[in-house]
């Protein structure tokens, strides 16, 4: 039987959770927001399901998911130098945490597109970027 959406999420959670660790953030979400009143924090994100073609290694199914990093500061030259580098670090200890990950529910994780940091949102004492990967199921 294929994993299910959720039970990939509960692993993501589990493994950022003790890969990122206090150091790099103060929260990791299972579910999309950036509500967050934590200074540092990360959020999954579900994309897509598709059909996994030849170049994923055959039959089977993928699931396209995102991080939603974000970075509170208080405006400051410092405090905004801060959040920078913070998302950076951070971007990079996550693909130090899943890059080559494989375990009982998918047996390939490919960073298939590039990372983002957009401009300033909405809200603006935020700094914030996503990272992009797939999963191959077993």
């Amino acid at each position: 039987m294929t994993a299910t959406i959720n039970a990939c999420i509960d692993q993501l959670t589990i493994d950022l959770k003790a890969g990122l660790g206090p150091d790099f953030t103060d929260e990791v979400f299972d579910f999309r927001t950036i509500q967050s009143e934590k200074k540092r924090a990360v959020a999954i994100s579900h994309l897509a399901t598709e059909p996994a073609d030849k170049t994923m290694g055959g039959i089977g199914r993928r699931y396209e998911f995102a991080l939603y990093m974000t970075h509170r500061h208080t405006g400051t030259l410092d405090s905004l130098r801060v959040a920078e580098r913070g998302i950076n670090a951070l971007e990079n200890q996550i693909f130090d945490t899943l890059e080559g990950s494989k375990n009982s529910l998918w047996k390939q994780l490919d960073f298939h597109r590039a990372s983002i940091k957009p401009g300033p949102p909405d809200e603006p004492a935020l700094r914030y970027g996503a990272v992009f990967f797939r999963l191959l199921l077993k």
